[in-house]
């Protein structure tokens, strides 16, 4: 349901299409909002049929000036904006079983930044800072923002940078906590404790450029961050950012921010102590799933499924991959080196999740070490034992589980960095998932 402020940018567009002396705004309203709330038109061909109705030209609806970003919303079908390039980047989808390259990042105009994606990548040829003018564009929900999807009937035209006012992101910022970043919030406000930071040097189209990337901390867990300007940033500081934006990095959401955005260091006092902070905070499956992904985050629950290819395997000694019967995907036939690792399924309650957990983990887990594993393996010639003893250590036992939480097209995937049985009141857990369960 769309509210009479929603819609009071969309009544002055039609008001100017009409003539401002010739309408009343009050029955525009009211008429605009029964056809997007009681008779489920989209917005766009409501405010078409309200012009037309009332006499005036249609069309005109559609190529009156570009709008902000701040008045689209979610569900329209054609829509005309002026915005500059903030942040893009090009990515490899599967759709349809096919390989397609895209386009995404954030646009931005002097009211918001807003994410987009570009369905087309050579339809899109610009770079951050650019500005440009977007037609025939369309917009949906999601995780309870509206993004900009460029399709094939879209036109993208560079543009002057006059025509976009500059936007202030410290001004729009709002507070996020780190338990809230998710890929593509922008204008986020933030204050965290570092854990840990190196500056690194990098190559950004033939320049030489330093960022300084770490680990950030708060009270509700904890998230990566990248800094792209020397602010002298140092390990136990307490700093407030404003004017950052989320960016998923291998899956994992990561703070971003730069000489744009408003970073002051704040007193020690304003956070718990390092000690304090660098305790992992449980996190729910079903948490994990909004946010898309997590860096070192402490999952409790029971492993409900231990996959094949836990156990002994074989890596290729080039790649690292596993190989099968001998041939690495990659390189072909090689001889492999063997590992240890455990691909298993934990469920909490609120939803299930993939781990993959190394050599060090396994031993621990089986009690044996890989040499003893691979000269057991010779004697009976057959690798099998070592999944099952796997299993039986594993299924149906509760576990904390701790590391960095990725995300794709298959679901979340915590890379583990360590794995400890729990000791739980089996009779309160009972209760507790059969109530979930009734729920």
């Amino acid at each position: 349901m769309m509210s009479k402020e929603q819609l009071a940018p969309h009544i002055d567009e039609i008001a100017r299409v009409l003539g401002e002396d010739k309408v009343n705004r009050e029955e525009l309203a009211r008429e605009l909002l029964e056809y997007v709330n009681t008779y489920r038109l989209p917005l766009a061909m409501a405010k078409r049929k309200l012009v037309e109705k009332m006499g005036g030209d249609a069309n005109l609806v559609q190529r009156t000036a570009v709008k902000s970003l701040d008045v689209l919303l979610p569900g329209e079908r054609s829509v005309d904006f002026a915005a500059r390039v903030v942040f893009v980047q090009e990515k490899e989808i599967t759709s349809s079983g096919a390989k397609k390259k895209i386009k995404s990042g954030i646009l931005g105009d002097h009211t918001k930044t807003i994410p987009f994606t570009a369905w087309n990548h050579s339809a899109f040829p610009f770079e951050k800072g650019e500005t440009v003018v977007v037609r025939n564009a369309y917009t949906k929900q999601f995780r309870d923002e509206v993004e900009v999807h460029i399709g094939d009937r879209a036109t993208v035209t560079k543009a002057e940078d006059s025509l976009v006012p500059p936007f202030d992101r410290k001004a729009h910022s709002k507070p996020f906590a780190l338990k809230d970043m998710k890929d593509g919030l922008s204008n986020v406000e933030v204050t965290f404790r570092i854990l840990s930071v190196e500056d690194r040097e990098v190559d950004v189209k033939g320049v030489k450029k330093h960022v300084f990337s770490g680990i950030a901390a708060d009270e509700t867990g904890r998230c990566q961050f990248s800094c792209w300007t020397d602010v002298g940033l140092r390990e136990g500081d307490v700093v407030k950012v404003r004017g950052a934006y989320v960016k998923a990095w291998r899956g994992v959401p990561r703070i971003t921010f730069d000489e744009r955005s408003a970073i002051e260091k704040l007193a020690s006092t304003a956070l718990p102590p390092v000690e304090e902070l660098a305790k992992p905070v449980p996190t729910s499956v079903l948490d994990l799933e909004k946010r898309g992904g997590g860096s070192d985050v402490l999952v409790r629950g029971f492993v409900v499924d231990v996959r094949e290819g836990s156990g002994l395997i074989f890596r290729c000694p080039e790649c690292r991959r596993a190989i099968q019967k001998g041939a690495c995907s990659v390189h072909g036939k090689v001889k492999g080196e063997a590992d240890l690792r455990i691909k298993a399924v934990l469920d909490d309650g609120t939803g299930g999740l993939s781990f993959v957990a190394d050599r060090t983990i396994t031993e621990k887990v089986l009690g044996k070490t890989l040499d003893a594993c691979v000269e057991t393996t010779r004697e009976t010639m057959d690798s099998e034992w070592v999944r099952l003893e796997l299993k039986d250590a594993l299924f149906a036992r509760p576990f904390e589980l701790s590391g960095n939480v990725l995300a794709d097209d298959f679901g979340l995937q915590l890379i583990a960095k360590a794995l400890s049985p729990m000791a739980v009141d089996a009779k309160k857990e009972v209760e507790r998932y059969l109530t979930a369960l009734e729920a």
